[in-house]
Parts: structure tokens; C-alpha cells; sequence
């Protein structure tokens, strides 16, 4: 755990991470929700209604593979952030072409682009620089070359060209 978890449920829920989990600060979506604080909650519940109530209070307001865009609070160094949840790792069927697993990831990133050159492009820029973590490989437990290769795929995708009004030219 990180430097002061050790034995902390702060940050977390409420639930104290064991064997195989990772805490908030080990993760992208943790570290961005940990920097955004407040504001970038505020913006998140103002964007995406609750579209699934549970018992815990964990509600669900992004379906996996679907996206919502919410601006960027103070102190983050970008304009925007594409909340996407990813399906977890293995609970989709076993790896192959064209398994669940896969085609959720691709989403995902399908609609990351979506909504933000959907944003981009009402504001009138013509250029949009996007930086994503490779989904589904932290706390969602996917094997990081195989999440990584998911990611690749998605971008060069029809659906992706589709999803922005121009060229992907590189993908890094």
C-alpha cells in the first residue's frame, strides 16, 4: 500500500484493501478523483444522473463501455476528463477475438473519443490531444501487454475514425 494505507480505510470506500486490490492513489481513475477532489465530484454527479441505485451507495451513473465528459477542476492540467468505466478482467469469458472482455474495453475507448471530439469540436478546436491510461489493467485486473494491445486496436478502429472528424495519424 501506499505510504500511510497501510492500515487505513481512508480513501477507499470504507473498505480496507487486501490481497490483489489496489488502493486509490495506485491507480489513474484514483489519482485524478483524489486531485479533482470536490469540484471534479460535483461535475461527475452534474453530468451523469444516477442511472442505478444500490443498496451500498455506490450508484451506478456510467454503464461500462459508455462515457461521460466532465470539465477538467482547477489545478489539473488538462481541460477535460472522460470518465469510462472498464469491464473487469476474466469476468467476460476467456481471451479470444472478439470476446466481451475486448469488445467492452474497445468501447470504452470508442466513446472516450466520442464525447471528447463531441466537446472539442463545440468549442471550435480543431485539435484534440488526448492521454489515457491503458483501461481495465489496474484495479480491473487485465494483463497489462493484452489491455495495452486492446487500446491499440480501439484507436485504429472504424468505429474510432468514425467517432473524431479526423485522422488518428499516430498512436504512441
Amino acid at each position: 500500500p501506499p505510504a500511510g494505507l497501510e492500515t487505513s480505510s481512508s480513501g477507499w470506500g470504507g473498505m480496507d484493501a487486501g490481497s490483489g486490490m489496489l488502493y486509490p492513489a495506485q491507480v489513474v481513475d484514483g489519482l485524478v478523483h483524489q486531485h479533482g477532489g470536490q469540484a471534479l465530484r460535483t461535475a461527475l454527479a452534474a453530468a451523469a444522473p444516477v442511472l442505478e441505485e444500490r443498496p451500498d451507495g455506490d450508484h451506478v451513473r456510467c454503464r461500462i463501455g459508455d462515457a461521460v465528459l466532465t470539465p477538467a477542476p482547477p489545478g489539473l492540467p488538462f481541460d477535460a476528463v472522460a470518465h469510462t468505466p472498464p469491464p473487469f478482467f476474466g469476468q467476460a469469458g476467456p481471451l479470444c477475438a472478439g470476446n466481451r472482455w475486448e469488445s467492452q474495453l474497445a468501447s470504452c475507448y470508442v466513446s472516450a473519443l466520442r464525447v471528447a471530439a463531441r466537446a472539442a469540436s463545440q468549442a471550435g478546436k480543431f485539435e484534440l490531444v488526448l492521454a489515457t491510461p491503458i483501461l481495465g489493467a489496474g484495479a480491473r485486473g487485465a494483463p497489462t501487454a493484452e489491455a495495452a494491445r486492446c487500446l491499440v486496436r480501439a484507436f485504429r478502429s472504424p468505429q474510432a475514425n468514425e467517432a473524431i472528424p479526423l485522422a488518428v495519424t499516430e498512436v504512441v
